[in-house]
């Protein structure tokens, strides 16, 4: 049985490894790497997060990176 890890596990993963951001995993939230802006887990839904990173500002994860 595979069990799915929740959008806001991997956004935060996304957030701290790629970015070099703030996740607080007891606290269950992370800053945005664009506006800074606390993402709490029990504030969004897995769908909102797994459209973009910050549903606040929208950022989503490689928008502005050149290839």
């Amino acid at each position: 049985m595979v069990k799915m890890r929740p959008m806001w596990e991997i956004n935060a993963e996304i957030v701290s490894d790629v970015y070099g951001g703030y996740v607080d995993w007891d606290e269950r939230f992370y800053n945005c790497p664009e506006c800074d802006e606390p993402i709490y887990e029990c504030d969004w839904s897995p769908a909102e997060l797994k459209e973009c990173i910050c549903p606040i500002c929208g950022f989503v994860e490689g928008e502005g990176e050149e290839d």
